[in-house]
């Protein structure tokens, strides 16, 4: 059962997202660890019942994400789109993606394979965040763009539950409503600073 403190945690990792986001506009290569610790948090909270299905779930944004990491720390910087590096990124996301469909298959759904599951909202934003992860990983700046696009459908989504939160008949539901508006907050204005992001980016390079 989900609790009020669940979906505190939740919201923290959000605003860590919100964070890397700040970070990432402001030039700093450690805006990634951001990213790394938002996962972390969600990867505890998932793995209150099973850390092996929740790493399991969470195993190629991780990946992605140490690797995002890393190549950030190293060196800050965006470059051209070029057709090489674009078939790079798309090749080693789409690896992930299939790892990652094989390992939810074998150890978490097997339902993932049908159109419904592997195209529905929640498996749909966490492929986009692999290939947002994976371009940025060979300093393609579009994805900046994927990426706000899956924080800014995330902040949607929890404004939605928000307002279905304050209108449940049990109280520790309504006592959810906040939490959800704040993770609402925190991911759309990181959503739109990422959009920023990336228009500077595009008048630079």
């Amino acid at each position: 059962m989900v609790t009020l403190n669940d979906i505190i945690y939740d919201s923290i990792g959000n605003f860590c997202f919100l964070i890397f986001a700040f970070l990432l506009y402001r030039k700093n290569r450690f805006a990634w660890l951001a990213v790394v610790l938002a996962l972390l948090t969600k990867l505890f909270l998932y793995g209150k019942y099973s850390m092996f299905l929740s790493f399991t779930y969470l195993s190629m944004q991780l990946c992605v994400v140490v690797l995002a990491t890393i190549v950030w720390i190293l060196e800050p910087s965006y470059t051209k789109l070029q057709g090489n590096r674009l078939v790079l990124a798309l090749l080693t996301s789409a690896i992930m993606i299939i790892i990652w469909i094989w390992l939810v298959y074998a150890f978490i759904n097997p339902a993932i394979l049908t159109y419904e599951f592997l195209f529905g909202f929640e498996y749909f934003c966490y492929m986009l965040f692999v290939i947002g992860g994976a371009l940025l990983v060979y300093r393609i700046p579009q994805g900046l763009i994927i990426v706000a696009a899956v924080f800014i459908s995330y902040a949607l989504y929890y404004a939605n539950s928000a307002l279905v939160a304050s209108k449940a008949p049990p109280q520790y539901i309504k006592d959810f409503a906040i939490y959800y508006w704040f993770s609402a907050i925190f991911l759309f204005v990181a959503g739109i600073i990422l959009v920023s992001v990336y228009t500077r980016v595009k008048r630079s390079i």
